[in-house]
Protein backbone atom coordinates (compact mmCIF):
# COMPACT_ATOMS: atom_id res chain seq x y z
CA UNK A 1 0.00 0.00 0.00
CA UNK A 2 2.77 2.35 0.84
CA UNK A 3 4.60 1.40 -2.08
CA UNK A 4 1.75 2.21 -4.10
CA UNK A 5 1.27 5.37 -2.68
CA UNK A 6 4.87 6.13 -3.30
CA UNK A 7 4.51 4.90 -6.64
CA UNK A 8 1.47 7.05 -6.83
CA UNK A 9 3.38 10.65 -5.38
CA UNK A 10 6.49 9.83 -7.94
CA UNK A 11 4.20 9.55 -11.21
CA UNK A 12 2.00 12.80 -9.84
CA UNK A 13 5.40 14.44 -9.65
CA UNK A 14 5.85 13.37 -12.77
CA UNK A 15 3.03 14.36 -14.42
CA UNK A 16 3.50 18.18 -12.45
CA UNK A 17 7.30 18.38 -13.92
CA UNK A 18 6.01 16.79 -17.48
CA UNK A 19 3.31 19.86 -17.37
CA UNK A 20 5.66 22.63 -15.85
CA UNK A 21 8.36 21.72 -18.86
CA UNK A 22 5.20 22.05 -21.33
CA UNK A 23 4.52 25.88 -19.80
CA UNK A 24 8.42 26.54 -19.70
CA UNK A 25 9.73 25.00 -22.83
CA UNK A 26 7.79 28.08 -24.80
CA UNK A 27 9.11 30.90 -22.86
CA UNK A 28 12.72 29.37 -23.02
CA UNK A 29 12.50 29.81 -26.49
CA UNK A 30 11.00 32.47 -26.73
CA UNK A 31 13.98 33.78 -24.24
CA UNK A 32 16.42 31.86 -26.64
CA UNK A 33 15.33 33.83 -29.61
CA UNK A 34 15.10 37.24 -27.97
CA UNK A 35 19.30 36.50 -26.89
CA UNK A 36 20.51 35.91 -30.32
CA UNK A 37 18.09 38.94 -31.87
CA UNK A 38 19.75 40.49 -28.52
CA UNK A 39 23.22 39.87 -29.79
CA UNK A 40 22.45 40.07 -33.76
CA UNK A 41 21.51 43.57 -32.98
CA UNK A 42 24.47 43.81 -30.42
CA UNK A 43 26.81 42.59 -33.48
CA UNK A 44 25.12 45.11 -36.04
CA UNK A 45 25.44 47.86 -33.58
CA UNK A 46 29.31 47.21 -33.20
CA UNK A 47 29.79 47.24 -36.89
CA UNK A 48 27.70 50.15 -36.96
CA UNK A 49 30.34 51.75 -34.45
CA UNK A 50 32.95 50.57 -36.33
CA UNK A 51 32.13 51.96 -39.68
CA UNK A 52 31.19 55.34 -37.97
CA UNK A 53 34.72 55.62 -36.62
CA UNK A 54 36.61 55.27 -40.18
CA UNK A 55 33.87 57.24 -41.33
CA UNK A 56 35.13 59.60 -38.19
CA UNK A 57 38.81 58.58 -39.20
CA UNK A 58 38.44 59.75 -42.90
CA UNK A 59 36.58 63.13 -41.52
CA UNK A 60 39.27 63.60 -39.27
CA UNK A 61 42.37 63.34 -42.09
CA UNK A 62 40.11 65.03 -44.52
CA UNK A 63 39.69 68.32 -41.60
CA UNK A 64 43.52 67.99 -41.50
CA UNK A 65 44.12 67.95 -45.10
CA UNK A 66 42.15 71.29 -45.68
CA UNK A 67 43.73 73.01 -42.62
CA UNK A 68 46.51 72.29 -44.30
CA UNK A 69 45.60 73.85 -47.57
CA UNK A 70 43.61 76.92 -45.94
CA UNK A 71 46.98 77.74 -44.07
CA UNK A 72 48.97 78.02 -46.94
CA UNK A 73 45.44 79.47 -48.43
CA UNK A 74 46.16 81.97 -45.62
CA UNK A 75 50.15 82.44 -46.30
CA UNK A 76 49.07 83.26 -49.96
CA UNK A 77 46.70 85.84 -48.81
CA UNK A 78 49.49 87.48 -46.81
CA UNK A 79 51.84 87.29 -49.73
CA UNK A 80 49.62 88.84 -52.21
CA UNK A 81 48.64 91.70 -49.30
CA UNK A 82 52.23 92.16 -49.05
CA UNK A 83 53.31 92.41 -52.87
CA UNK A 84 50.02 95.12 -52.85
CA UNK A 85 51.19 97.00 -50.16
CA UNK A 86 54.58 97.14 -51.97
CA UNK A 87 52.75 98.39 -55.17
CA UNK A 88 50.30 100.69 -53.59
CA UNK A 89 53.42 102.53 -51.68
CA UNK A 90 55.16 102.23 -55.39
CA UNK A 91 51.67 103.72 -57.26
CA UNK A 92 52.10 106.54 -54.59
CA UNK A 93 55.41 107.49 -55.38
CA UNK A 94 55.17 107.74 -58.70
CA UNK A 95 52.32 109.54 -58.22
CA UNK A 96 53.44 112.11 -56.18
CA UNK A 97 56.66 111.99 -58.96
CA UNK A 98 54.50 112.63 -61.73
CA UNK A 99 52.82 115.71 -59.27
CA UNK A 100 56.32 117.01 -58.88
CA UNK A 101 57.46 116.33 -62.89
CA UNK A 102 54.04 118.40 -63.92
CA UNK A 103 54.52 121.19 -61.02
CA UNK A 104 58.69 121.60 -62.54
CA UNK A 105 57.10 121.57 -66.55
CA UNK A 106 54.15 123.90 -65.37
CA UNK A 107 57.03 126.27 -63.92
CA UNK A 108 58.93 126.22 -67.12
CA UNK A 109 55.92 126.60 -69.44
CA UNK A 110 55.28 129.56 -67.50
CA UNK A 111 58.70 130.78 -66.84
CA UNK A 112 59.18 130.11 -71.12
CA UNK A 113 55.96 132.04 -71.46
CA UNK A 114 57.00 135.30 -70.12
CA UNK A 115 60.43 134.80 -72.21
CA UNK A 116 58.66 134.65 -75.30
CA UNK A 117 55.95 137.79 -74.23
CA UNK A 118 59.04 139.15 -74.03
CA UNK A 119 59.98 138.39 -77.74
CA UNK A 120 63.10 135.97 -76.86
CA UNK A 121 63.18 132.54 -78.89
CA UNK A 122 64.40 128.82 -77.18
CA UNK A 123 67.43 129.63 -79.04
CA UNK A 124 68.18 132.70 -77.53
CA UNK A 125 67.74 131.41 -74.28
CA UNK A 126 69.76 129.00 -74.65
CA UNK A 127 72.39 131.35 -76.05
CA UNK A 128 71.92 133.56 -73.06
CA UNK A 129 72.67 130.57 -70.67
CA UNK A 130 76.13 130.24 -72.46
CA UNK A 131 76.90 133.60 -72.49
CA UNK A 132 76.41 133.16 -68.47
CA UNK A 133 78.57 130.75 -68.21
CA UNK A 134 80.92 132.08 -70.42
CA UNK A 135 80.99 135.02 -68.15
CA UNK A 136 81.21 133.22 -64.80
CA UNK A 137 84.08 131.73 -66.06
CA UNK A 138 85.70 134.48 -67.07
CA UNK A 139 85.36 136.17 -63.45
CA UNK A 140 86.71 133.11 -62.17
CA UNK A 141 89.80 133.38 -64.28
CA UNK A 142 90.02 137.02 -63.51
CA UNK A 143 89.82 136.72 -60.14
CA UNK A 144 92.55 133.90 -60.19
CA UNK A 145 94.98 136.10 -61.97
CA UNK A 146 94.14 138.73 -59.48
CA UNK A 147 95.07 136.63 -56.73
CA UNK A 148 98.49 136.11 -58.63
CA UNK A 149 99.03 139.53 -58.96
CA UNK A 150 98.27 140.02 -55.63
CA UNK A 151 100.69 137.75 -54.51
CA UNK A 152 103.59 138.77 -56.76
CA UNK A 153 102.71 143.06 -55.63
CA UNK A 154 103.36 141.35 -52.21
CA UNK A 155 106.56 139.60 -52.78
CA UNK A 156 107.78 142.93 -55.10
CA UNK A 157 106.74 145.38 -52.13
CA UNK A 158 108.97 142.93 -49.54
CA UNK A 159 111.61 143.19 -52.07
CA UNK A 160 111.76 147.14 -52.24
CA UNK A 161 110.93 146.91 -48.23
CA UNK A 162 113.88 144.75 -47.84
CA UNK A 163 116.60 147.36 -50.34
CA UNK A 164 114.62 150.39 -48.29
CA UNK A 165 114.83 149.15 -44.82
CA UNK A 166 117.82 147.79 -43.88
CA UNK A 167 116.09 145.50 -40.75
CA UNK A 168 112.92 145.35 -42.63
CA UNK A 169 111.47 141.55 -41.89
CA UNK A 170 108.60 140.12 -43.45
CA UNK A 171 105.52 139.22 -41.14
CA UNK A 172 105.10 135.60 -40.72
CA UNK A 173 102.53 133.71 -39.22
CA UNK A 174 102.51 134.04 -35.08
CA UNK A 175 103.01 130.72 -33.90
CA UNK A 176 104.82 129.28 -37.09
CA UNK A 177 107.26 126.21 -35.85
CA UNK A 178 109.69 124.42 -37.51
CA UNK A 179 113.42 122.40 -37.54
CA UNK A 180 116.87 123.03 -38.66
CA UNK A 181 116.85 119.93 -41.29
CA UNK A 182 120.39 120.82 -42.69
CA UNK A 183 123.40 123.17 -41.94
CA UNK A 184 125.80 124.11 -45.11
CA UNK A 185 129.19 125.62 -42.52
CA UNK A 186 130.57 127.16 -45.79
CA UNK A 187 128.19 129.61 -47.21
CA UNK A 188 126.54 130.29 -43.45
CA UNK A 189 122.78 128.69 -44.17
CA UNK A 190 119.99 126.30 -42.76
CA UNK A 191 117.62 123.95 -44.65
CA UNK A 192 114.42 124.18 -42.59
CA UNK A 193 111.45 122.23 -42.78
CA UNK A 194 108.84 124.13 -43.39
CA UNK A 195 107.82 126.29 -46.31
CA UNK A 196 105.05 128.20 -47.80
CA UNK A 197 102.55 125.01 -46.89
CA UNK A 198 103.16 126.33 -43.30
CA UNK A 199 103.07 130.19 -44.52
CA UNK A 200 106.76 130.89 -44.54
CA UNK A 201 107.74 133.93 -46.82
CA UNK A 202 110.83 135.06 -48.12
CA UNK A 203 112.67 137.51 -45.89
CA UNK A 204 110.68 136.14 -42.51
CA UNK A 205 112.32 135.88 -39.30
CA UNK A 206 112.87 133.61 -36.93
CA UNK A 207 114.21 132.75 -33.41
CA UNK A 208 116.40 129.48 -32.92
CA UNK A 209 116.15 127.29 -29.74
CA UNK A 210 117.33 124.53 -28.42
CA UNK A 211 116.01 123.67 -24.98
CA UNK A 212 114.85 126.59 -22.83
CA UNK A 213 117.72 128.65 -24.70
CA UNK A 214 117.98 130.80 -27.84
CA UNK A 215 120.99 130.57 -29.64
CA UNK A 216 120.12 132.35 -32.53
CA UNK A 217 118.03 134.14 -35.42
CA UNK A 218 117.60 133.26 -39.19
CA UNK A 219 116.50 135.14 -42.34
CA UNK A 220 114.57 133.26 -44.73
CA UNK A 221 116.31 133.59 -48.45
CA UNK A 222 114.37 130.51 -50.62
CA UNK A 223 111.26 128.95 -49.75
CA UNK A 224 109.47 126.67 -51.63
CA UNK A 225 106.66 124.38 -50.72
CA UNK A 226 107.64 122.49 -47.53
CA UNK A 227 111.23 123.43 -47.14
CA UNK A 228 112.88 126.75 -47.25
CA UNK A 229 116.66 128.06 -47.40
CA UNK A 230 117.35 130.42 -44.45
CA UNK A 231 120.56 132.52 -43.72
CA UNK A 232 122.14 132.89 -39.62
CA UNK A 233 121.83 136.87 -39.39
CA UNK A 234 122.00 136.57 -35.03
CA UNK A 235 123.81 134.92 -32.12
CA UNK A 236 125.03 133.14 -29.92
CA UNK A 237 122.77 134.97 -27.53
CA UNK A 238 123.05 133.04 -23.77
CA UNK A 239 126.56 131.28 -24.70
CA UNK A 240 129.26 132.80 -26.82
CA UNK A 241 130.53 128.94 -28.08
CA UNK A 242 126.76 128.23 -28.94
CA UNK A 243 126.31 128.01 -32.74
CA UNK A 244 122.97 126.88 -34.42
CA UNK A 245 122.78 122.86 -35.05
CA UNK A 246 120.37 120.31 -37.06
CA UNK A 247 117.45 119.91 -34.62
CA UNK A 248 117.45 122.74 -33.13
CA UNK A 249 113.88 124.49 -33.23
CA UNK A 250 112.51 127.71 -35.32
CA UNK A 251 109.87 129.58 -33.95
CA UNK A 252 107.79 132.99 -34.84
Amino acid sequence: MLRIALIFAILSSLGSLAISQLKVSPKLNQLTSDLDDANTRASDAQQLAQEKEAAFVNVRNELAVVNEDLSATQAQLREVNEIAAEQRARANDLNREVADVKGRLNSAQAALARWQALGFTIEDLAQIKKDKEAAEEQVTAYAAEIDILLEQNSKLQSELDLYKFKDFSVPLPAGLKGQVAAINDDWDFVVLDIGEAQGVKKYGELLVSRGEKLVGKVRITQVSQDKSIANVVGGPWEVAEETVQVGDIVIH
